[in-house]
């Protein structure tokens, strides 16, 4: 198993030189049309993918950070160069922020946010928690799980098992230690419950 762990994480490597250099090509396009200096450039994915982490030698649809997280690179006029942000922001901000990119005004109601702000600088960005889900297996069936995402704690309910998993990012990063039986968490679990249970169907202002 570990070797043909190691071997789909290397063909996976070799796979993103394609993407690195489709990349380079369009860059390529955009400074020899003269638009590059004029383009905001999105790179990101919609999933991240097991390989062995949790004993799972792959997969793609679990709430745990190898699966839940994904990059989020934005380059061009508006975003300052070559500065990191570590703060909650999810995918339902993107629509915003390119909307926000083009000065125009969504017709629809949006749950995101623009990260224009949180770019420029992260001072007076506010705490957040977003809501991270997987499924359903079939139509109007249960979800998999759905939780609730801070910069520090992550509440999960799974729907078909009843459990739940509760973990401390800060003193357990790779979420090895479930802490939902621990009482000194109780009301931390308490209020993450709460919280998820109002934001489950969120939409607009009640996502962010």
């Amino acid at each position: 198993m570990q070797m043909a762990l190691t071997e789909s994480y290397q063909q996976r490597l070799e796979s993103l030189l394609a993407v690195d250099e489709g990349i380079e090509q369009m860059i390529q396009a955009l400074e020899a049309t003269g638009e590059l200096a004029n383009t905001v450039i999105m790179f990101t994915s919609d999933n991240g993918y097991m390989l062995g982490e949790h004993r799972l030698h792959a997969g793609k649809t679990v709430a745990y950070e190898p699966s839940a997280l994904v990059p989020l690179i934005i380059t061009g006029p508006g975003f300052p160069a070559n500065v990191q942000r570590r703060h909650p922001i999810s995918q339902i901000d993107l629509a915003p922020t390119i909307a926000d990119i083009a000065a125009a005004t969504p017709t629809l109601t949006v749950d995101g946010v623009s990260l224009i702000p949180l770019a420029r600088s992260p001072v007076g960005w506010p705490a957040r928690h977003l809501v991270i889900e997987a499924g359903p297996r079939s139509l109007n069936g249960p979800m998999f799980y759905t939780g609730v995402r801070g910069s520090r704690y992550v509440y999960l309910e799974y729907h078909e098992t009843v459990e739940v998993e509760f973990y401390d990012l800060m003193r357990d990063p790779y979420q090895l230690q479930n802490l939902e039986a621990d009482p000194a968490y109780d009301g931390y679990q308490a209020q993450l419950a709460r919280l998820l249970e109002s934001m489950r169907n969120c939409v607009g202002a009640d996502c962010r």
